[in-house]
């Protein structure tokens, strides 16, 4: 048996006691470095207690280093086992909470979408009535298709200029050009009510196909943005597509009910387009809750890419203290 300060070692030359600390006690040190924040720290305690047994094999074996390395190995190997055991579980935990908040974002965006498509389509159907019941134009049908074919001509410049501008300037802000501008044209309609034009009824219709062409180019792309990354992509999307199905049905029958028991038919579509007004407007203060990054990257690829670089950085870190 061979002592030496702090140091004892067996005649075979492994150390039996490094100062006052056992192999237990810096695991436990190390364990107690738990937090995320303290990867470093569990990194640097590895690397220091590698480096240390060289050190000691030097002082002890001379040229021997291997011998140095023998004896205090294994403690090192301890704490990087368990600095790599800790690492995968916090990578695991990283993983789920990042799912979670994906789908968050997800769920935002089909909530806010039902809530858009609710207000189209409460005015979008009753074109017609309201030609003929408001503004008194005699073959109401007629111009009413001329109505929708204006919306549409328009919809459709409007959805190829708004998606690289949402690239640009952010997706929410589109959001809200395109929502703002649907609300001041229900605004045009209401007022319109109260003193009739046709040709401003058509003008409004043309402004109103603009921010309505321009959403669904930039809803599109916000769900793909927060679409999670998953086995189920397909549910999603299928999902996500029913806050559009589902309005054209529920819709025209809340605003139905409302113009039945409503007298006045000015009056009647004043609630309407009121009702329309908020709609809207919901749907414009609801996509706030929406985090999305400003590379306007995919939430799952950041999330995804940010995992892998720390488990190559791990990994890396890993073989070079065995390499050392």
């Amino acid at each position: 048996m061979i002592e030496s300060g702090d140091f004892t070692f067996d005649d075979d030359g492994y150390e039996k006691k490094i100062g006052s600390i056992s192999d237990n006690h810096v695991i436990s040190l190390v364990d107690s470095a738990h937090s995320p924040e303290h990867s470093l720290l569990r990194s640097s305690l590895a690397s220091a207690f590698d480096d240390d047994s060289s050190l000691k094999g030097s002082i002890f074996f001379g040229d021997s280093v291997a011998a140095g390395r023998l004896a205090v190995g294994p403690l090192s190997k301890s704490v990087r086992t368990t600095s790599s055991i800790h690492f995968e579980r916090y990578s695991s935990v990283w993983r789920i909470a990042s799912a979670a908040f994906i789908r968050r974002n997800f769920y935002w965006v089909m909530i806010t979408r039902f809530i858009q498509e609710m207000g189209v389509y409460a005015v979008l159907p009753y074109f017609q009535y309201y030609l003929s019941d408001v503004i008194k134009v005699e073959n109401a049908a007629a111009y009413t298709s001329v109505l929708l074919c204006i919306i549409v001509v328009t919809s459709v410049p409007a959805s190829l200029i708004a998606s690289p501008l949402s690239n640009r300037f952010g997706r929410k802000v589109m959001v809200y050009v395109s929502c703002g501008t649907m609300s001041a044209c229900i605004v045009g309609f209401l007022v319109i009510s109260f003193n009739p034009s046709l040709l401003l009824v058509m003008i409004l219709a043309g402004i109103f196909g603009v921010g309505y062409g321009a959403y669904q180019a930039v809803d599109w792309a916000l769900a793909l943005d927060c679409l999670p990354e998953n086995a189920d992509i397909a549910k999603d999307l299928a999902i996500w597509h029913q806050t559009m199905v589902i309005p054209q049905a529920l819709s025209p029958l809340i605003t139905g009910f409302i113009l039945d028991n409503i007298e006045s038919r000015k009056l009647g579509y004043s609630v309407v387009f009121s009702v329309t007004i908020v709609w809207f407007t919901l749907a414009t203060i609801l996509v706030q809750p929406i985090k999305l990054s400003q590379s306007h990257i995919p939430m799952h690829r950041q999330l995804k890419h940010s995992i892998e670089l720390s488990q190559d950085s791990e990994n890396h870190s890993d073989m070079d203290q065995y390499q050392k």
